[in-house]
Formats: structure tokens, sequence, C-alpha cells
């Protein structure tokens, strides 16, 4: 569930070609985009001049090195940046996608690996069919502003990465997170601040909540979500000022859209989420140095805090997930959530999924964090936190966002190959099992 958090000026000004933009965070460190618009043909260098904006500081104009939202002519979500002399700058805008105007499907070099040229907000994977999820916002060149269910294929990659089905949300689609009985996918809506309901036998939508306001009376995005095991309709959720960033975040428990007994206090600060079982989960704080881990039992009367241990994880980590006996964080380390404590590390800050039955966890990485250099997926040993072999990945390179594991064995991977960040240009990239073979 979820990548550079904007500092907003006092006051957005027009500038041509170039509008301000305040109905909804555009960014965080993963570049979120949800603005409905059409593939842009202007790039930076055709921009306009700079414009001064009026209010802040700077001899009236905007705060240097800060950012704002802006708009590109094509009505894509963007930033702008204050330049030192108080004057701010062009919005960034480019032809959109790797490859433009080709921006659809591909193929690496690697059988039994597919690129998909999606632009995914967020996945997951069907706990009981070989499928996963992918939400999409705008633009994309197919399924804008849907949700997509993608095949996992067989184990020798046939079918890996077509489209089974696709829903239209008429909005930018965020956050999911699905029930592990497979009825049920629960999809942040990022325009309407609502959390959508779907019925994934009948492929159609059931019902649109409503998200409260925050304790400011502000609006709130879902930022992290998952559902209870044995209620399908019962979801725990981390509400935040943005879909992709943890701002004055909120944790609330409900049920068909409506809350289950009273939230727990905001000082939590709880970011991140996994659940264990229909009335044990845990939280992780990711946005501060206290780096907090809480179990929270659940029950009619809501979220009850329990135990609290701070550092038990590196700081500033994301993608809290438990396999059923440890909860992982991609720090790279594991722990154990009964006695909060570290199991080990396994010496990479990146994505992971873990595979516990087959005694493996996977990461995606680039080779001493280059940008250029060709993605690795590392195999460790999942008990004995050794690695047990590598596959380069190549031909692709960038920042992997996030790491998920199919029900056949399949992985899929978000990643961003242009280091802008801007969620328009990221790719789906599916491996399949057979490829994983002697890993």
């Amino acid at each position: 569930m979820r990548f550079f958090a904007l500092l907003f000026a006092s006051a957005i000004i027009a500038a041509p070609g170039c509008s301000g933009d305040d109905a909804a965070d555009p960014s965080d460190d993963a570049g979120a985009v949800d603005d409905a618009g059409a593939p842009n043909s202007s790039t930076r260098s055709e921009q306009p001049a700079n414009v001064q904006i009026s209010g802040g500081l700077a001899a009236q104009g905007c705060v240097p090195g800060e950012s704002e939202a802006c708009t590109c002519d094509s009505g894509l979500s963007s930033v702008r940046e204050c330049l030192p002399d108080g004057e701010v700058g062009p919005c960034e805008c480019e032809p959109w996608g790797p490859g433009v105007p080709d921006y659809d499907f591909g193929e690496s070099s690697l059988a039994g690996v597919e690129l998909v040229r999606l632009p995914a907000f967020d996945i997951v994977a069907d706990p009981g069919r070989d499928r996963l999820y992918v939400s999409l916002g705008s633009p994309s060149p197919a399924h804008e502003n849907s949700v997509v269910a993608i095949s996992c294929g067989n184990a020798a990659g046939d079918g890996l990465g077509s489209v089974d089905f696709s829903l239209a949300l008429n909005e930018p689609a965020g956050v999911l997170a699905v029930s592990d009985d497979g009825s049920r996918l629960h999809v942040g809506a990022r325009q309407s601040f609502a959390i959508v309901e779907v019925d994934l036998t009948t492929q159609s939508e059931l019902a649109r909540h409503p998200l409260p306001t925050s304790e400011f009376g502000d609006p709130q995005q879902a930022y992290d979500l998952e559902v209870v095991p044995g209620n399908p309709s019962r979801l725990l959720a981390v509400l935040s000022a943005s879909a992709q960033s943890a701002q004055f975040t909120e944790l609330h428990m409900f049920e068909a859209g409506a809350e289950v007994g009273t939230p727990p206090p905001t000082w939590l600060d709880t970011d991140e989420i996994a659940v264990a079982s229909a009335s044990v989960a845990y939280a992780q704080n990711t946005s501060t140095t206290a780096a907090t881990l809480t179990t929270l039992a659940l029950d009619a009367s809501g979220i009850t805090p329990g135990t609290r241990t701070d550092n038990v994880f590196s700081d500033f980590s994301r993608q809290l997930a438990y396999d059923g006996q440890w909860l992982l964080l991609a720090s790279g380390q594991a722990a154990d959530p009964s006695t909060h404590t570290l199991m080990g590390d396994y010496g990479l800050r990146a994505p992971l999924v873990s595979d516990r039955a087959g005694d493996r966890v996977y990461m995606v990485a680039a080779p001493d964090g280059s940008l250029l250099e060709d993605l690795e997926l590392i195999a460790f040993d999942r008990d004995a936190f050794t690695e047990s072999g590598r596959l380069v990945l190549e031909g692709i390179s960038g920042t992997p966002r996030k790491l998920v594991r199919c029900q056949n064995g399949a992985l899929a991977l978000i990643y961003d190959p242009i280091y802008d960040a801007l969620e328009q240009d990221r790719l789906l990239l599916m491996i399949a099992p057979n490829t994983l073979a002697g890993l």
C-alpha cells in the first residue's frame, strides 16, 4: 500500500500553461498523480518563463526551495519549485511515459518476465486466484481511473500480465486491500475521499463509503488498508492528508463504511498496518525516529492499543507486512510481533516479500543504489538471513516501489524507470514462477 512530500507555498497563482492546484495532494516521494488529463506533449524546455507568486517570503515572492502543486496544459498534476531568487519555476511537464508515443505493452529480454506498461499506483495479490489487482489513475494508456485484474499466468509465464477484467471508478484509484476469502476488494478513491467496496465475484462496485474528516475538519485519503480476516467488509484503515505520505494520520476500523467503536488517539502515530487475525493487528510509525511498533486489539468496541516498543525496526521504512509468523518491513528486517524483538536483517533496504512456506524472502534493488544499472532480484533464506541467489533483470533499471507475490508464486514489481518519480511513468514488471527456480 503506498512514495516526495511536498511543502506547499501559502498561495498559488496561475501561470501560463501551469495553473495552481489545491484540490488534492499530487505527490510525495513517489510522485502521486490524481488529476485527470491526456498525455502531455509539452516539455520542460517549452514551459513559459518564471512568474512571481504573491505572498510568502523572499521579497513578497515564494519561499526558495519549497514546492507547490501545478497543472500542466494536459490537465496532469505536477509540481513547480520556488527558485533562489524567490520566483516560481515552471511546471514540471514532460512527454508522458517511457517510449512516448508508444506507451503500451512491451516485453523484457528475459524469458518468463513480462513488462506491463501501466502506471500502477498500488498492487495487491488475490489470495485464492492467480491474479493481482492494480489501481490506476490518469493518464494511462488503457483502463484510466480504474482497477484492473492482471493474470499471474502459469508456471512458465504463459498469460503473464494479461488483463482479466477492469472496473472503472471514474476517478483515480488509490491504495488497495483484498479480503482473505477473495470476495471483496477495497479501493481508495483519491478524488472523492472515499473507499470503494468491490464484489470480486460479480466484478462490480457494491458501495462507495465516504471517509470522515480529520480532527481538524480536513478531508482525508486512504493511505493504508487491511481487511480483517473472517469479515470481508471490516476494514482497518490509516487515513492521511495525502494518499501517499503519512501526514497527520488517523487509525480507524470500518464495517460496510460505518465506524466500529471509537478510534484510538492520534498520538499513536500509526502509519503502516498489518493484520494478523480477527482480533490482533500491528501498527508501525514510519515517519519519525521513534519508529514505534504497536500491538492492536480489535473487537466490537473498536481498536485498543497494547504493547508499544520503539526502534524494533530502523527509522523511516515502509511496507509493513505479516507473513503468518513475522512482521517484515522494507528496511530489510524481520521481527517477532509477539515479543517485539528483531529476528534478523537481510542487509538491504528495498521492497521485499516473504514466501514463508518456501523459506524465501525476495527483494528487488539497484546495485549500489544506481538508477542506471539493471535492477536485481535477490533471494534470501528466510530464516537464516543469508543470500541464496540473484537474478539480473536485464534492461530494467530505476527505483523499485512495491513487490508482491501471487498465489502461484509469480512476483510483481511496481518500479519507476525515471528519476523524477512521477506516477505516470511507473511500470509493472512480472516474473513467472519458473524463472525463480534455483534462487
